[in-house]
């Protein structure tokens, strides 16, 4: 009789906790398309309800009213997330609508592809055509830059056979924290330094560092205390004497360096950057500095859900002005993926707070250093990186893969109540989705329920039309029609073996992909793999040509776009993996051809040390082919076969 008790009790609070914490939908494909008003405007639902049927729920985002709400926010937000029921409570902190001073508005661009050989030298490979990404090596070229982690800049002419060594900087901090309230220092602070990416443009060179300092403070109105502390540091180096670099300023704000993005002459800095809680607001400290300037809270933003404890420290340097910040905003929530075009700047986070994983996803818009923030949704499922969204002619399509539906999760929250040992397989199938949303992050549309038992692992949209690829033990490149936003057609898949991580433009109606190939029964990875998809009937794509290299199954640039170089402009494939740099060509007629295979052990150049993985990179400039790491740089001759024409190391 108890045990009877016990189930209807947990079936009946089950039941409302579902409607209240999950978020789902029924695994099949379907197309969603919102209700509208009598003025033609979509209906924007609130409910959980909605987001089951739809998959996307609205969101606001606005400025903090002071202190004591961040706190309060902040306290009831948890640094560890799982599954069961006691992730149930305190699902989302409510508050009072303020949006006073929040930008409603933010005009979208077409997302633009970048596209090969508009130069005479490679770019670094960005996600957007007009927003630049720093990286640790570059070419403008007439040279090459190369930042070690140490802080060392080396400059190299770019000149085949004649390359060499021409300046030397040295990227120094001043060991003092750039921010208010500290009064005092511990007798010996541990201090440490390291030099992360660039930019390089004309005579101006922007170098990205973290400087990190532990040990006892005296903050402002508080005692002495143990503190762990992290500043990002932006140093502007005037390089118009290539051969005497000298510091134009430097530019300070809280947190650990995460990444940067450039428009025009703005550098948009981002860091995540730690408050300390206490037990009350008096005994911590949310404050957060940039340019030397604290941060009030009308200048920290604050969505409906609060994903982490960390805040996501966002700012705009003009490089004409390097030690000042045209505008800062602090995002409390931290950020797991960024996307950016040229007047938008997208932050994901994964929110594993209920049921099933959701995306907190908000946009903010950005002009000449300003930064506003615009909106904010939920979407279910998990984003598989910045591929997977794109923002065009004033829609945002994302592409997520989410698990299992709504039966599943009450059966399984029914055995956590009861304190069963219970296993649905519907709790974990995968399926993925596609939604498209508006400029406020209002649901269009959505495609659903895609590839049961995949998981996306890499995309690329198009204009009109997006390809992504899921995994199994096959890989199915599947294409989809999105001209009307309203009503995205699902074109038809393509199932080759393997799958591919990374998609790339390769010339007219071509799609290079790259990847792993992988047995097809099981799924064990067996060696890198290319493939050339024809791409020209986006309901046709068929793979025309593919190469393997057996036994590679571990290689970096596959999940690290920066460090490949993909010119059909060029005809150059190249990226590094186990020691050696491959290069290859691709034609209708021969199919793709290994033109280079360079193992770094020929000319002494160990890649024994981990961070060698993420740290080589291939670039051209005229005739020449440069393979480059952080302490060598070899040349190779493109006219004459890859002949190699030089190899410098830059250490004793």
């Amino acid at each position: 009789m108890m045990r009877k008790k016990q189930i209807g009790a947990a079936l009946l609070a089950g039941t409302m906790l579902l409607s209240a914490a999950c978020v789902s939908a029924e695994p099949m494909t379907e197309v969603f398309q919102p209700e509208l008003t009598e003025n033609g405007e979509a209906v924007t639902e609130e409910s959980d309800e909605a987001m089951a049927e739809g998959a996307v729920q609205m969101k606001r985002i606005r400025y903090a009213k002071d202190e004591k709400e961040i706190y309060d926010v902040l306290m009831k937000t948890r640094r560890n997330y799982g599954r069961g029921i006691q992730i149930l409570e305190d699902e989302m902190v409510l508050y009072e609508t303020s949006d006073a001073g929040v930008s409603a508005s933010g005009a979208m661009t077409k997302s633009v592809t970048p596209e090969s050989g508009n130069t005479d030298h490679s770019q670094v490979n960005t996600r957007d055509a007009k927003v630049d990404e720093a990286d640790l090596i570059r070419t403008d070229g007439k040279y090459i830059y190369i930042l070690s982690p140490d802080g060392s800049l080396r400059i190299v002419s770019a000149e085949g056979a004649d390359s060499r060594p021409v300046a030397e900087y040295d990227c120094s901090f001043e060991e003092t924290l750039h921010r208010g309230g500290i009064s005092d220092y511990s007798a010996d602070p541990y201090w440490e330094h390291e030099a992360r990416e660039m930019f390089v443009d004309g005579d101006r060179l922007s170098i990205l560092c973290t400087q990190s300092v532990s040990g006892y403070m005296t903050m402002a109105q508080m005692d002495e205390t143990w503190r762990f502390m992290q500043e990002t540091i932006v140093l502007t180096l005037d390089i118009s004497d290539i051969e005497n670099p000298k510091l134009l300023g430097s530019y300070h704000q809280d947190g650990a360096y995460l990444q940067a993005r450039k428009v025009g002459d703005v550098i948009y800095l981002f860091s995540e950057a730690e408050p300390m809680l206490g037990d009350s607001l008096e005994e911590s400290d949310l404050s957060v500095y940039a340019g030397g300037q604290r941060l009030e809270p009308e200048s920290m933003v604050l969505p409906d859900t609060v994903t982490s404890r960390s805040y996501l420290v966002v700012s705009g340097i003009d490089t004409k002005e390097p030690a000042k910040t045209v505008d800062a905003k602090a995002f409390v929530s931290g950020a797991d993926q960024f996307y950016a075009t040229e007047n938008s700047l997208y932050v994901m986070n994964t929110n594993r707070e209920t049921c099933y994983e959701s995306t907190e996803l908000a946009r903010f818009a950005w002009e000449d250093g300003r930064i506003e923030p615009v909106a904010a949704t939920r979407l279910k499922g998990y984003v598989n990186d910045s591929f997977s969204i794109d923002e065009y002619d004033g829609h945002v399509r994302v592409l997520t893969t989410y698990f299992g539906s709504v039966g599943g999760a009450i059966k399984s929250m029914l055995a956590d109540l009861v304190g069963l040992d219970y296993y649905d397989d519907d709790y974990w199938t995968r399926h993925n989705a596609l939604f498209i949303l508006d400029e406020q992050l209002g649901r269009v549309s959505s495609l659903q329920g895609i590839a049961k038992n995949e998981e996306i692992r890499s995309a690329r949209f198009f204009g009109d039309t997006a390809y992504f690829v899921t995994y199994q033990n096959t890989d199915p490149l599947f294409a989809v029609d999105l001209s009307d936003p309203a009503s995205p057609k699902l074109l038809g898949e393509l199932s080759v073996t393997g799958f591919s991580s990374y998609l790339h433009p390769y010339g007219e109606g071509r799609l290079l992909g790259m990847g792993f190939e992988s047995d097809p029964e099981t799924g064990v990875v067996t060696g890198v793999k290319l493939s050339m998809f024809d791409v020209s009937d986006p309901g046709n794509v068929t793979e025309i040509d593919r190469t393997v290299i057996r036994g590679m199954t571990y290689c970096e640039a596959v999940s690290n776009y920066k460090m490949i170089l993909a010119d059909a402009g060029k005809n150059l494939i190249g990226f590094f993996g186990d020691n050696r740099y491959f290069v290859y060509s691709w034609t209708p007629e021969q199919g793709f051809v290994c033109e280079l295979l360079y193992d770094l052990y020929t000319d002494g150049f160990n890649s024994s040390d981990y961070r060698y993985e993420s740290q080589v990179r291939g670039l051209y400039s005229g005739e020449h082919l440069y393979v480059a790491g952080t302490e060598f740089v070899a040349a190779f001759d493109l006219a004459d076969g890859f002949k190699k024409e030089a190899a410098l190391s830059l250490v004793e």
